[in-house]
């Protein structure tokens, strides 16, 4: 269905490893499995994210207010190209806590 689209809009996926039930089960179950799969067929490699702030919302906002004052608009773009999303993945408990890592390529 996704590569017969013009567009997708996804949600996040994942979670705190140490406390989320998608850790639990082998690695290429869990849903960022599929994500990443899809975005390799597809030949994805940015990720596209808006970022508006409310007035009502620069109180909380941890920027300077000089730098906020007249609030911002903008697109933050990641890209997918290698590293963190590609490298090798390695899962190790220590001290009761699950830690998973991914050896950087890039």
């Amino acid at each position: 269905m996704a590569k017969t689209s013009d567009a997708m809009l996804l949600g996040s996926i994942g979670g705190n490893a140490a406390a989320s039930p998608w850790y639990r089960i082998a690695p290429k179950l869990r849903p960022e499995a599929g994500l990443l799969k899809l975005r390799k067929s597809l030949n994805l490699f940015t990720n596209l994210r808006p970022a508006y702030l409310y007035e009502e919302l620069q109180e909380t906002c941890p920027l300077r207010g000089n730098v906020i004052s007249n609030g911002f608009d903008m697109v933050l773009v990641r890209e997918f190209t290698g590293g963190f999303y590609f490298g090798e993945r390695s899962i190790e408990e220590r001290d009761g806590m699950i830690m998973e890592r991914r050896l950087s390529y890039g």
